[in-house]
């Protein structure tokens, strides 16, 4: 199995505006006004700010200026790969995450809360799972993940989706039809507990994560 490096940036979008503020400039007419029409203050801060940290890293990547990059997503919204560079985004309360790597990725990150969980879940169950309603957020995140992973997002059910425990209790994933199977994985965020993320990622690759936490993103991307 071959050994590939994940790369893993997390940051807290309320805490990052300051320091991403004279970077407005880079967010172009449409993402200008996009961001206007968020009724919420903070949806439109939060969405500045991601638009802003994606072109940041992305020409961290890339080796070109930041005014260069052209975010571009496919027809059902996931980020279009550049070259050999593939990522995946996710973000949820003031969380926003990203995955960069050489290979196909997906990542999802999901705030915990007290929703009706039991009846939630038996809306993303593969007819063939079993799960307490307690894993429903881990459940969330390992589908999604996967769903991200071969292109689709949401647009085909979680529940065509089926988890299953693999050797060495790695957890595995698989769709319906033509959908290649997959590993998930989880990055555990141990300074945010009320959040909970999973990666998914080719079943030929073992993951080296490089975690890198909001200062160390901050400083990665203003370096």
């Amino acid at each position: 199995m071959k050994t590939e490096k994940l790369d893993v940036f997390l940051v807290d979008m309320a805490l990052a505006n300051l320091h991403l503020e004279p970077f407005a400039h880079i967010l172009n007419e449409m993402e200008e006004i996009k961001a206007r029409k968020f009724v919420r203050p903070q949806d439109a801060r939060n969405y500045r700010v991601h638009k802003i940290l994606e072109k940041l890293l992305l020409s961290r990547y890339l080796s070109c200026s930041v005014e260069e990059v052209l975010l571009k997503y496919s027809s059902t919204g996931g980020p279009m790969c550049y070259g050999s560079i593939s990522y995946s985004k996710s973000h949820s309360g003031n969380l926003v995450i990203f995955a960069f790597t050489k290979f196909d990725v997906g990542i999802d990150l999901e705030e915990i809360t007290d929703h009706e969980n039991n009846l939630l879940l038996m809306d993303i169950l593969h007819p063939e799972e079993s799960f307490s309603p307690n894993d429903f957020f881990k459940v969330w995140t390992q589908k999604e993940a996967y769903l991200k992973f071969i292109g689709t997002g949401l647009n085909l059910p979680m529940s065509s989706v089926k988890l299953t425990v693999e050797n060495e209790g790695h957890v595995g994933a698989r769709g319906v039809g033509r959908y290649a199977p997959a590993q998930v994985s989880e990055i555990l965020l141990t300074s945010h507990p009320s959040f909970v993320c999973h990666v998914s990622f080719p079943n030929e690759v073992s993951l080296q994560i490089n975690f890198h936490d909001h200062e160390q993103t901050i400083d990665f991307v203003l370096i």
